[in-house]
């Protein structure tokens, strides 16, 4: 696991593996519990695609950065990596799901941070992080240098 550590924190970008997975899941369900919309809701379950996410994994198509605090998992982000299909020179790490534990959240700035530095190190061109509009964390994207691109709307249709 390549990591740094700051105070009792540590951020680290790790394979996903069933041991990381079995860490994941109560912190997914947390993280469904507090942001998850009632589209979603209704009639859908939370059931990650783990085979999914393992094959991108191990293509080099997925990247997980985490936070963990005295070992203890305490946040993730995951991020796809692949060339953008406009520029086709660029490469984008277009983020997946993100969540820092209440109790952690003071690091997010800095976790952010982080892994856009892991990100460029890495050649990626551009990063893009999502928003749940019931816990808008944009302010904090904006003072990391993001910028508001587009707004994304969800249907149900059954």
């Amino acid at each position: 696991m390549e990591s740094i550590a700051e105070m009792d924190i540590l951020f680290g970008k790790e394979k996903l593996t069933h041991e990381l997975v079995s860490e994941l899941i109560p912190l997914l369900v947390r993280h469904w519990d507090e942001i998850s919309d009632p589209i979603f809701r209704e009639g859908t379950n939370l059931e990650p695609d783990w085979a999914f996410y393992t094959r991108c994994s191990e293509r080099e198509e997925l990247v997980v950065y985490t936070v963990r605090s005295h070992g203890a998992l305490v946040g993730y982000w995951f991020l796809f990596l692949s060339k953008h299909p406009h520029y086709r020179s660029a490469t984008l790490a277009t983020g997946d799901i993100i969540y820092i534990a209440k109790d952690a959240r003071g690091i997010g700035r800095n976790f952010i941070h982080w892994c856009g530095e892991q990100l460029r190190g890495s050649g990626v061109n551009y990063m893009s992080c999502g928003v749940n509009a019931k816990h808008n964390f944009s302010k904090l994207l904006e003072r990391e240098g993001f910028h508001l691109l587009e707004y994304n709307f969800v249907k149900r249709l059954n």
